[in-house]
């Protein structure tokens, strides 16, 4: 095989989780590795990195996971607390 998920998907014009969904399906053992997730430590210090005004894309190289992975963690946070609203969510709770 040797083809990352991406290049299978263009070469036949599909997404990219089309191609890792068929590959769950039928060989789970040629998905691509997950990153590692970051340990409680890790998370408290990567926290304490961002408030120092570090950016998430130097927070996640200096942990070894993405940007994605340090905003995903920052998401949670927010999410579990109940005193804080995302943005375009009205005081009643309704969106839009």
């Amino acid at each position: 095989m040797g083809q990352r998920p991406q290049q299978v998907a263009d070469a036949f014009g599909v997404s990219y989780w089309v191609i890792l969904r068929l590959l769950k399906r039928t060989a789970p053992k040629l998905l691509p590795k997950q990153q590692p997730s970051l340990s409680e430590a890790q998370a408290d210090e990567a926290r304490a990195l961002l408030a120092a005004g570090w950016s998430l894309r130097k927070v996640g190289r200096r942990f070894g996971v993405s940007y994605g992975a340090i905003w995903r963690l920052i998401q949670r946070e927010r999410a579990g607390n109940p005193t804080q609203q995302s943005e375009g969510t009205k005081a009643g709770g309704e969106t839009g």
